[in-house]
């Protein structure tokens, strides 16, 4: 396992971490471990850029949905390039 030095912690932050550890009979690294664990699943999961697009569309330029626009859904090979 990796390890993580976190540096210029607050005093009143580590006394508040030390005693939270305390409380829940847990070290202070164990403690950590756990908050941070608890913080990363309680966030909210990073939408697609598709996602934010459809998003953007709906909210300010409805009318620039791929149906409106008649946007190919699948792009054919094209025409050769003469070289």
């Amino acid at each position: 396992m990796a390890a993580l030095t976190i540096k210029k912690i607050p005093d009143w932050l580590l006394d508040e971490l030390k005693g939270d550890a305390a409380r829940e009979r847990r070290s202070v690294n164990q403690h950590a471990l756990w908050l941070l664990e608890r913080a990363l699943e309680a966030r909210a999961p990073i939408p697609s850029l598709g996602e934010r697009l459809a998003t953007f569309r709906e909210r300010h330029r409805p009318e620039l949905s791929d149906d409106a626009l008649d946007v190919p859904r699948d792009r054919s090979p094209g025409r050769p390039v003469d070289p």
